[in-house]
């Protein structure tokens, strides 16, 4: 009874009052149409026109798994040139007050450490790189022994069935 010819639908269908055409809507701009300008989807109110245009969902854009997009490290760049570590005067070689001496000494020791602090937190993340590079081969090689074990369990279970058809019992 759904058959075209049967149904009442085939005039419908038919009619060129019922086909929307590109000419005949108003251009709609939605968020969508910037973000994505190669829909080429004519933007019309899906209750009024379901039975013409079927709803379509929007899937995600995805982007082209083969380009690769180089991510630049999160924090300030490595430094270029040397730094320079704040030298304190020898006794007698240069006349400073005591507050400059001390200040230059504070310096230098601001700078030491600011140097000692960015090998600390190099090697902090080099052992953790490697203790996470440990934990994957690790992992893989308890996968290979865990498949290995797997298997001599099943040839065991083969062994026993063939010492029982031949009436040893295991």
């Amino acid at each position: 009874q759904f058959a075209l010819g049967e149904s009442g639908l085939d005039d419908f269908l038919l009619t060129d009052t019922n086909i929307v055409k590109e000419e005949d809507c108003a251009p709609e701009a939605t968020t969508t149409s910037f973000i994505h300008p190669n829909n080429n989807f004519i933007t019309t109110d899906h209750t009024t026109f379901s039975l013409i245009l079927p709803v379509m969902k929007q899937e995600p854009v995805l982007t082209n798994p083969s380009e690769q997009v180089l991510k630049r490290k999160a924090g300030r760049p490595e430094r270029q040139t040397p730094i320079q570590i704040t030298e304190v005067p020898k006794n007698g070689s240069v006349t400073l007050t005591t507050d400059q001496l001390r200040s230059l000494k504070y310096r230098r020791s601001r700078d030491l450490n600011n140097e000692a602090s960015k090998r600390c937190r190099k090697n902090r993340k080099e052992k953790l790189n490697k203790k996470e590079q440990e934990c994957e081969e690790l992992a893989e090689k308890n996968r290979e022994l865990a498949e290995q074990v797997l298997a001599k369990i099943t040839e065991v279970e083969a062994w026993k069935v063939r010492c029982r058809a031949v009436g040893y019992s295991c």
